[in-house]
């Protein structure tokens, strides 16, 4: 099962991710350029409440994805790095 918060705070140097889920296989978090290229991603095997830090002080300006998969679901949240 799984039940999921993300709730952004971009700053010029890193994303934070405030991530809330449960369920006990891993999950995988993407940060994706425009291209489809992943350009950061971390592995979570916890569940409950999980902040994650994306270091974004050295990415170009634009648009990028956030993607959450867990379970074969995929959720995206759009962010634009300035």
């Amino acid at each position: 099962m799984l039940v999921t918060t993300m709730q952004p705070f971009l700053s010029s140097h890193y994303y934070q991710c405030n991530l809330e889920f449960f369920g006990d296989s891993k999950a995988i978090i993407s940060l994706v350029n425009i291209y489809g290229h992943v350009v950061d991603e971390q592995q979570v095997t916890d569940s409950g409440r999980i902040k994650l830090e994306f270091n974004i002080s050295g990415l170009q300006g634009g648009v990028y994805v956030l993607q959450l998969k867990k379970d074969g679901i995929v959720i995206s949240e759009k962010i634009i790095v300035q």
